[in-house]
């Protein structure tokens, strides 16, 4: 958590659109990266426990892929709400890394709730 912390110190004041857009968009990459490998693992999860309960149907890759890319989009648009958000309210200093960690830790459950509901089912 201390490296997450370093990664979303705020160096300047200022609250300018284009300091607040910027500030928001370059941790996209490291925001996604995060989202992106949570997915990876919880898909494992879910292909894992689709193969122990020999559910291994043909037709569900493009469910799969749907959902993948739905999810995709998903995060993406809870992302940019804390710039959005951010410029609407005006809030403290301390709003950034705070609502940064929000909107990860909740794109992080919906990553995990399929692979919880598998596992929570398998038992």
């Amino acid at each position: 958590m201390k490296i997450l912390n370093r990664f979303l110190k705020i160096e300047k004041e200022n609250r300018s659109f284009y300091q607040t857009f910027l500030w928001w968009e370059s941790r996209r990459l490291m925001y996604m990266l995060i989202v992106l490998i949570s997915g990876l693992l919880s898909w494992s999860v879910l292909e894992i426990i689709s193969f122990i309960q020999q559910n291994l149907n043909a037709d569900n890759g493009y469910y799969k892929l749907i959902i993948f890319f739905a999810s995709c989009i998903f995060c993406h648009v809870i992302y940019t709400l804390g710039w959005i958000i951010e410029l609407l309210i005006k809030p403290k200093t301390t709003f950034r890394p705070t609502m940064f960690k929000l909107l990860l830790y909740f794109t992080l459950f919906w990553v995990f709730l399929p692979s919880l509901f598998s596992l929570i089912e398998l038992l």
